[in-house]
């Protein structure tokens, strides 16, 4: 353990904060969950439904009250963490962890301490390397679970492996959930820093069996909220938050870890993919098309960002990316809903906290637009709470008044059967 602060410092940041203080950056504080639960338990919530449920912060908090969670989430690596930090996964990944440890010296000794690299976000050497461990961890997580399809004793390893994965990157930390491609690689002692994580990790595990019910069936699905079919339920409770707009690029933040799980695709050692595509805020604005925007605040805003005129740049910068990126996220956000609303019950109630910031000098309006479109889908919708932040994700921590406002809104959306 004596090198566990050198190599938390290499990981990426994301995971970093993870495994410090088991929750990133989100929408949600412990005081607002618990405000939602208890109206949630007091209403009789036995399961809350998370469509776009990032790292799942809601379901530990959900499970303190006997309510159990059925979570959707895009992103590879945050689906993974799901399911690495479920309590009813916990004893199989204790197990795993400690069949590992011991074979830990089994891996490849350093054949050079360092690797450079541009182009790619994990060096060759580091590749292999990982490989080594990943086909380590699949060979143990077979063994313990004999009863398990390939798929699920895959997803064990993988999901083990991910959070250290970036150890042995050449990658950079940014700001706040940020890394950047190209870096030095170091391997020395990536034995010793591996054994160091697994111990922190079942630590963590061994305390999410102490205070959680482990007896509450938590689910958590890989896919797109745009499409996803909910396995044909229906749900009268939900819970979430929609991604934060033009703060986190969030098909890149996890560039290291989606680099190796297309690596091991490709080498048919696993069969989980990266990232599924269009995720709601990614700023890949290139040859996508979006379709009518119901929401005459999202209109409003978007025509503003297009008829912007205060520098030559400013106007082209609009017109390339900022137009076209408002306009995708407004519309994706609504297709997204109008998908959602198909699989509540008759009688439904739901929260979503957002949070407003600011683009070109204007609000960018998502709680009044997400009011907008669950309105136009049928429902009845509004502002029940709401308070001013500052700096809560901003990139550029010297932003002052304005730029640097955000308005968080907790907004219920409800219907009642006739």
């Amino acid at each position: 353990m004596a090198n566990m602060d050198n190599w938390l410092n290499l990981i990426n940041i994301s995971y970093k904060t993870l495994l410090n203080n088991g929750r990133n950056y989100a929408a949600f504080d412990q005081d607002q969950l618990h405000q939602c639960m208890e109206m949630f338990y007091t209403n009789g919530a036995e399961r809350i439904l998370d469509p776009m449920s990032g790292y799942g912060t809601i379901r530990p908090c959900a499970n303190q009250y006997g309510i159990s969670t059925y979570c959707v989430e895009i992103n590879t690596p945050c689906y993974l963490w799901q399911h690495l930090t479920m309590p009813q996964n916990a004893q199989k990944y204790i197990a795993l962890i400690d069949s590992v440890i011991p074979k830990t010296n089994q891996l490849p000794e350093e054949s050079v301490l360092w690797e450079a690299s541009r182009r790619d976000w994990i060096a060759p050497i580091g590749k292999s390397l990982l490989e080594y461990i990943y086909l380590l961890l699949l060979t143990e997580s077979r063994k313990l679970n004999e009863t398990l399809y390939d798929y699920d004793a895959e997803k064990f390893a993988i999901a083990l492996l991910l959070p250290f994965s970036s150890r042995l990157a050449a990658m950079q930390n940014g700001d706040v959930q940020h890394v950047k491609r190209g870096s030095t690689a170091v391997y020395r002692n990536y034995r010793d820093d591996f054994t160091s994580y697994l111990t922190l990790l079942k630590i963590k595990l061994q305390h999410s069996t102490n205070t959680a019910t482990t007896n509450i069936l938590n689910e958590i699905r890989l896919g797109d909220s745009k499409v996803f079919q909910f396995d044909g339920e229906r749900f009268e409770f939900m819970l979430t938050s929609p991604p934060y707009p033009n703060h986190i690029d969030y098909a890149k933040m996890f560039g290291p870890e989606n680099e190796l799980l297309n690596e091991l695709n490709e080498k048919n050692l696993l069969h989980i993919p990266k990232n599924l595509d269009d995720p709601i805020g990614s700023n890949v604005v290139s040859g996508k098309s979006a379709g009518e925007i119901w929401s005459p605040h999202a209109n409003d805003f978007i025509e503003k960002i297009f008829s912007y005129r205060k520098t030559k740049k400013a106007q082209d910068d609009n017109r390339v990316y900022y137009g076209p990126y408002f306009r995708n996220y407004f519309y994706n956000l609504q297709v997204a809903y109008s998908n959602i609303a198909k699989h509540l019950a008759s009688t439904f109630t739901g929260v979503i906290i957002v949070r407003n910031n600011t683009a070109r000098s204007y609000i960018v309006p998502v709680a009044e637009s997400i009011i907008d479109i669950w309105k136009n889908l049928g429902f009845e919708a509004k502002i029940v709470d709401q308070r001013e932040m500052f700096h809560v994700g901003s990139k550029n921590p010297q932003s002052k008044g304005f730029k640097a406002k955000h308005m968080e809104y907790v907004i219920k959306i409800w219907r009642e059967e006739l």
